[in-house]
């Protein structure tokens, strides 16, 4: 019998059969590495830097290799299979560099640990364990080096130790699958005939030819998507000597730890998991490598996306600690546009104006909200100042605001109306610290630092007031002429310009809407037995989003943690890593999925600009828009996440779409460099 995937997940033991084992190594579990020597290698690598011996990774590599071929010629002069047992290939080790039980003991605890981290279950046959469990009693049986103890805490590591009754290793019994004297010890321990005993795995020899010619019916596993996978590790692992390389091999094993796709998980955690997630991890370590030699006292993390960017910071600090990270204060400020803003407005100028209108066709009403003015006062304040409003958004809005920013008395109206929420401002920023610092580092996703911008006008005029560092995933040219100099983004830097970090801040709600708080934007402060208590918009609208949120954070924090564990075997420059990330990210946006499209259908981006706006982040577009142009022009502009309603249009445009996006990527970062 022999077949792939879905041929084993339909399979029925044969008549007669009592019990059923299963090949662990990619049949069972999968490494993130290829060949499976390398494993040896990350091992000794990774023990030389933690363990004071005095020897070179290849010296100590060398070395091991030679003691196993040591143990396996021993053992063929004695007629027996050339089975090498760890234990025993760290007593030698142990003995050669004249070390003790502690050697021992980290050895074999770093062998776990790389074990752990590089294997990845098979989560298809899940449903088969469970389904043949029920009848049958389920064995795992390997040639390998590792004994049973060892094995069955890594099948325990990846949730499938519960489906076997016994472990067989070849290294504890002295004879493997490959001789075929393995099958007869497993059947006499379990009691039965061979004959009674049927088996599963994917090596031709070891795996059916052998436990056939033995006796014991087999079914050979074709995994062809495996053997795929393998080629690729192994290809990309050949040229991990170039940096784009090294990147992209850590990447491909950081996107491994999440293939194949549980069916648990739903589509958005996948987004999470592997689409936000990995840049995500790459630019919280690139933070903590920046700021671990800074001179910053206090480090705030703003607006909501600064909710999850904290979280990831703390999930960082601890394991980077060794590189001295994390000497800063953290916290999370809600502090909003819209509560910076206001509290700005006490010194108005030219600058309100650009900052107020800076949305696609802004309407007059919602900006001049922002102003503090309701809109029942909105027409009095036209009627009082000669104004009328313009028919059209976005039609004359701007030259509107200046217009009225020109009048001495409505600017007294705006600074009067501004007093409050600067006081308020400034209260809660002295109770979180803010003032007693002397360096503060403000983080958050981007893009133009205007919380930054905003609140460093706000209180230029206080003698305590900090000197701010903004530190921003991604960093756009300001659309209000402040200078950058105390700005800089980690993975996109308008002066830096890269075609595909440029094209990262066209979707930019795919990193607002996947890392941001539960609770709703910050619209003011106020005071509870004398402390200061933010107070949020409550939307019911914006409540429906927050399981979608949920499990998309959660999935970025499992990717997060699943790239630390990476990181502590295989560590890799995080400045490596986010150009490579950024390019993954950018194919997938560009190219997704209709599945993961759809997934998107109702999901909403909420502004945080003191407007009840919302923005569906992916919309339709049926096959007629195309030929209208004045349809396809709407579409493009009103949705976030053009190439996903491309997607679900079902029609061949993704491509040419992706084109145009790349020639109006050159021509943006033409402009910045101008």
């Amino acid at each position: 019998m022999k077949g792939g995937l879905t041929e084993l997940l339909r399979l029925e033991p044969p008549e007669g059969t009592v019990v059923v084992s299963f090949d662990v190594f990619d049949t069972l579990v999968q490494r993130r590495i290829d060949p499976p020597e390398k494993v040896k290698e990350w091992v000794c690598r990774t023990f030389l830097r933690r363990y004071p011996l005095q020897e070179s990774v290849d010296g100590f590599v060398a070395r091991r290799m030679q003691i196993e071929r040591t143990i396996e010629a021993e053992r063929r002069r004695r007629g027996l299979d050339p089975e090498v047992s760890l234990p025993d290939v760290i007593d030698r080790l142990a003995a050669h560099y004249a070390k003790g039980a502690d050697f021992r003991k980290q050895f074999l605890q770093v062998e776990l640990e790389v074990e752990k981290c590089l294997l990845v279950p098979v989560r298809e046959l899940i449903p088969l364990l469970e389904r043949l469990s029920l009848r049958f009693r389920l064995v795992a049986v390997s040639d390998t080096y590792l004994p049973e103890s060892i094995l069955r805490e890594l099948l325990d590591a990846v949730g499938l130790s519960r489906y076997f009754t016994s472990v067989y290793c070849s290294c504890d019994h002295g004879v493997s699958k490959g001789s075929g004297r393995l099958f007869p010890v497993v059947a006499g321990k379990e009691q039965i005939g061979l004959s009674q005993l049927f088996h599963v795995g994917d090596n031709f020899l070891s795996d059916y030819f052998r436990p056939r010619s033995g006796g014991v019916r087999a079914f050979l596993y074709l995994d062809a998507e495996n053997q795929r996978r393998r080629k690729l590790l192994t290809s990309v692992g050949r040229r991990e000597g170039d940096d784009f390389w090294r990147g992209y091999s850590f990447l491909l094993r950081l996107e491994e730890g999440a293939r194949p796709p549980d069916p648990a998980q739903s589509l958005l955690y996948f987004w999470g998991r592997r689409v936000v997630g990995p840049l995500l991890a790459c630019f919280t370590h690139q933070l903590v490598v920046e700021l671990s030699n800074s001179r910053h006292d206090a480090l705030f993390f703003i607006a909501r996306e600064g909710f999850l960017l904290k979280k990831l910071y703390e999930l960082f600090v601890p394991r980077l600690s060794s590189n001295g990270g994390g000497t800063a204060t953290a916290s999370y400020l809600c502090v909003s546009r819209y509560t910076a803003f206001r509290a700005a407005l006490s010194q108005p100028g030219d600058w309100s104006a650009d900052v107020a209108t800076v949305d696609f066709m802004p309407q007059l009403n919602e900006v001049l909200n922002r102003f503090g003015f309701p809109d029942d006062e909105i027409p009095e304040i036209l009627s009082r100042f000669g104004l009328i409003a313009p028919l059209q958004p976005g039609e004359g809005v701007r030259e509107t605001i200046r217009h009225l920013l020109e009048i001495p008395e409505f600017i007294d109206l705006v600074r009067g109306r501004a007093s409050e929420p600067r006081e308020e401002l400034e209260h809660y920023l002295a109770e979180h610290g803010f003032f007693s610092a002397k360096r503060v580092a403000l983080v958050d996703v981007g893009w133009y630092g205007t919380i930054q911008d905003l609140l460093e006008r706000c209180f230029a005029d206080r003698r305590d007031m900090p000197e701010v560092e903004g530190v921003y995933l991604a960093l756009k040219r300001s659309h209000t002429g402040v200078s950058p100099e105390r700005k800089r983004g980690l993975v996109h830097d308008f002066r830096r310009p890269v075609p595909e970090l440029e094209t990262l801040t066209f979707f930019r709600e795919s990193f607002e809407f996947s890392s941001r708080a539960l609770h709703g934007t910050t619209t003011g402060y106020r005071r509870e037995n004398g402390r200061s208590v933010p107070q949020f918009r409550v939307d019911a609208r914006e409540r429906k989003m927050h399981a979608g949120i949920r499990e998309i954070q959660r999935g970025v924090l499992d990717c997060a943690r699943d790239y630390l564990a990476l990181q502590e075997v295989d560590p890799v420059e995080p400045h490596l890593l986010m150009p490579v990330a950024a390019l993954v990210y950018d194919r997938r946006i560009g190219f997704p999925t209709t599945e993961l499209a759809k997934a998107f259908d109702g999901l909403i981006n909420t502004d945080d600009f003191g407007t009840d706006r919302l923005k569906p982040l992916v919309t339709s577009m049926a096959a007629s828009d195309i030929v209208n142009p004045r349809a396809v022009r709407r579409i493009l502009i009103e949705t976030p996440w053009r190439e996903a309603a491309l997607c679900k249009s079902r029609l061949p445009v993704v491509w040419l779409f992706n084109g145009v996006r790349r020639i109006l990527a050159w021509k943006r970062m033409k402009e910045n460099l101008a």
